[in-house]
């Protein structure tokens, strides 16, 4: 007799058939996965990592120890020396496992330049970083790979060009306005926190550079200064929000819509009627001109370079937003954080600080040109320790896109290649990098500026890739030049004005980390400023 399939025996049989093919799938891509290693290893002579990080059972598995205790160290401002502990402990390259997902943390100079630079097309940001700074950054550069990547790169490189970085007079201009606004801020004691207003200093003169027109967060003017500075506020806890959910990989996208999405809101609030603007303005622009060729407009009537006006007059809303955050990010807070760290160890160093003051002597109290500064050798070796000690954005990630190899790491002594998996997380310590003995001698953690004078060429690091505040390779911080340029004018007119000491009872307390993607000083730059004794 025919037997007719009820629905609920049609559903078995689907879910069984779903069942076996999954299974096979799994086969096929642990057996995929056994070869191409195979494959690899013969080829290259690769070896497994020899030391990693396991101190139970369920780190072994899922590296939970690990991820707990770098939560903890961050929350106690401790991250980035509870890491340089670690690679003290195991090793310049070691792996763990998070949640089953190979990580594997290096900062031997070799792997970084393969990493970064030789074998870069094979390294990519990663998916869940990609989603954690899309939020705030849409589609700008720090949050896309591949030809928009390349294409955004494009698009940036004329923002950070050297008539854009050597234009001086755009720093004068806001340092003027720090003066105005310094003796409101100095305490009844004399003392004044200068962290802050670095801060708002560069705010204003990168949103000058990249917006076209300063946010004006120093502005005497309460209320144009209080929007400002609730932007600057809004920034910072979505950068700070964004950090833990890095952190807290790959759980953070499980609270992004605490913390993340109302300061994302305020920021692209504020963002969004100059991005308006500008595309107003260029579509005017390209009507007027349309059929009219720009040597037949009379020179006084050209416009200088705008930044915001190139991306507006061919770009979307949400692209040029994300370009301007991106930008701003990576001048902005990087300049900011220079400053307060290299004032701060100034202070506490009247040995450096004089020698400082004999090479700006011949200055005679000038503001310098930017062939001055750029000759200013000294103040270049100040800045450099500053950003080895305490580079701004002490930690970076990459992902492999497909299986590739790290050079350094395998075996027994750590010298053979290594083989990696699609999908393997590489993390760098640039805080570790830089403190590293092996490379930087028994004198690694002090500060000592003359390590780069002693040097044939003042620019060479120990190794290519042992110095690398700004990473190196096709994705190099573009705002390098930009940073350099306004913390070194910044420093030679502040010593210029003022004579700066550590704030009394200060100079016992250490730099301590404050993380939110970049890096800053916890304790600020508490300094008293005095008279700058004529110079």
């Amino acid at each position: 007799m025919l037997q007719i399939s009820t629905p609920t025996a049609w559903a078995s049989r689907i879910a069984s058939i779903i069942v076996i093919i999954s299974l096979f799938y799994v086969v096929y891509l642990a057996l995929h996965s056994w070869s191409t290693r195979r494959l690899w290893t013969r080829k290259h002579g690769c070896q497994r990592i020899n030391t990693r990080h396991h101190s139970t059972a369920r780190g072994l598995l899922c590296g939970i120890d690990l991820m707990y205790d770098s939560f903890q160290a961050a929350a106690s401002s401790k991250f980035l020396s509870n890491t340089y502990t670690l690679y003290s402990k195991l090793g310049n390259t070691w792996s763990t496992r998070i949640l089953g997902n190979p990580v594997i943390h290096t900062i031997d100079c070799d792997n970084l330049r393969a990493v970064y630079n030789t074998n870069f097309r094979d390294w990519g940001f990663g998916a869940f970083r990609v989603n954690s700074f899309r939020p705030l950054l849409g589609n700008g550069i720090f949050a896309i790979e591949g030809p928009e990547w390349r294409r955004s790169r494009d698009l940036l490189r004329p923002a950070f060009a050297k008539s854009e970085v050597s234009n001086l007079e755009v720093y004068e201009k806001h340092f003027q306005q720090l003066l105005k606004v310094i003796p409101d801020s100095t305490g009844d004691d004399g003392v004044i926190d200068l962290q802050p207003l670095f801060f708002r200093l560069t705010m204003d003169s990168a949103t000058e550079v990249i917006f076209g027109k300063s946010v004006h967060s120093l502005s005497t003017d309460k209320e144009q200064s209080s929007a400002a500075r609730t932007l600057g506020h809004a920034y910072e806890k979505a950068k700070s929000e964004i950090f833990t959910n890095i952190l807290l990989y790959p759980f953070g996208r499980l609270r992004w819509w605490s913390g993340l999405m109302p300061a994302v809101k305020q920021v692209h609030g504020y963002v969004d009627p100059i991005v308006e603007e500008a595309i107003a303005i260029a579509q005017r622009d390209a009507e007027s001109t349309v059929d009219k060729p720009s040597y037949d407009q009379p020179e006084e009537k050209k416009k200088p370079y705008s930044f915001l006006r190139e991306l507006a007059s061919c770009a979307s809303k949400e692209k040029i937003r994300g370009e301007l955050l991106s930008v701003l990010l990576a001048s902005r807070d990087t300049t900011a954080s220079l400053l307060s760290n290299t004032i701060f160890i100034l202070s506490r160093r009247p040995d450096i600080m004089s020698r400082l003051l004999d090479e700006l002597a011949p200055l005679d109290g000038q503001s310098p040109t930017y062939p001055q500064l750029k000759k200013l050798a000294y103040l270049d070796a100040v800045l450099k320790e500053s950003l080895r000690l305490h580079p701004v954005a002490p930690t970076n990630t990459r992902t492999a896109t497909r299986a590739t190899i790290l050079p350094r790491g395998g075996g027994p002594d750590g010298t053979s290649p290594v083989y990696v998996a699609p999908g393997t997380q590489v993390v760098t310590s640039i805080y570790a990098l830089h403190r590293d003995p092996k490379l930087w001698g028994a004198a690694a953690g002090a500060f000592e500026p003359a390590r780069w004078l002693s040097r044939v060429d003042r620019r060479s690091p120990p190794h290519p890739f042992a110095f690398l505040p700004f990473l190196a390779g096709p994705r190099q911080c573009p705002g390098q030049g930009l940073a350099m340029a306004e913390a070194g004018y910044m420093v030679v007119r502040l010593l210029q004005t003022f004579g700066i000491r550590c704030a009394p009872g200060e100079e016992s307390h250490e730099w301590v980390e404050h993380l939110a993607v970049t890096c800053e000083n916890l304790r600020g730059c508490r300094v008293v400023l005095g008279d700058s004794g004529g110079m």
